[in-house]
Formats: C-alpha cells, structure tokens, sequence
C-alpha cells in the first residue's frame, strides 16, 4: 500500500536523501538547485504504511495555465513498481484541480547517451509526456549537456 500527498517541510530532508543516493542522475549543483527549490515550491512525497517516502516530485507554476516538474526521484529499491508513476498521477490531479491545462519537465537530451536518462526519458513517454524541443546548449547545464523539454497535457 502506498499513498502519495503534499510533503511538509520535515519532508525535504528526506527527499534530498533519496536524491543524494542517486549520483548518476543528480550532481552536487543539482542537489544545492534542489535544496533550495524543495524550499520554496510545493512538492509530492510517495509513502508506504509504514510512512517511509519512497520518491518525491517538486513542482512550481510558470504561468497561470503551465507547470514544471522541477525534480523527480523513487528510491532505488522501489523503482518500476509504481511509485514514480503513481507520483505523477497525483502531481497532475491537483494541477488540474487547481486549473492548471499544461505540466512541462526538463531533461537530460536524447542526443547524450547515458543510461540512467534514457530510462527517465521512457519513464515520462510512458507517462503521457511529449517531446516538444530540445535546446542546446542549455543555460547552466554545460555545453556537454543539452536539455529535451517534455510536456503533458492535464
């Protein structure tokens, strides 16, 4: 059993845990931007009955119709049962209920290929994500890293 909500600031920490276990998808200047964004930003944390958070999602509003899904991450022993999935199924309801028509998310290009991206990249196909552009090079991610832009429509 699993259930996703609105994290709470005591939930930050445990979000940057899971994060800071992952090095192949989340670099040091990363988990600084995360820190502070977890901060200030609303976010989902996926938990099982015993209330242990299994993965998170941090979202801000661009506009007054659009999101981004800033940071995203399940735990290595629960990936590919759910949680990621179930994560942004609950991010797009309240979205939605809130107005919202459009959830885009950033990532690691296509044109890089790197492992641990190219199963994120089949994670938000698979979730109902569309590639919309690529940009190259990406302000803030090196010239070694453009970006692909995904959205979904809510």
């Amino acid at each position: 059993m699993m259930n996703v909500v609105e994290g709470v600031r005591e939930d930050a920490s445990l979000c940057l845990s899971i994060a800071e276990s992952l090095p192949q998808h989340f670099s040091p200047k990363g988990l600084e931007t995360m820190r502070r964004d977890l901060a200030e930003n609303p976010f989902y944390v996926a938990r099982d009955e015993s209330g242990q958070v299994l993965g998170f999602a941090s979202v801000k509003r661009s506009t007054e119709q659009a999101a981004e899904l800033l940071w995203m991450a399940v735990a290595e022993g629960h990936r590919r049962q759910g949680v990621g999935t179930a994560i942004v199924e609950t991010v797009c309801d309240a979205l939605r209920a809130r107005g919202l028509r459009l959830l885009l998310v950033r990532t690691l290009s296509e044109r890089v290929h790197y492992e641990p991206y190219e199963a994120t990249r089949r994670f938000y196909q698979k979730a109902g994500f569309v590639h919309i552009d690529t940009i190259d090079p990406y302000p803030d991610w090196g010239p070694d890293s453009p970006c692909d832009v995904y959205a979904r429509i809510l």
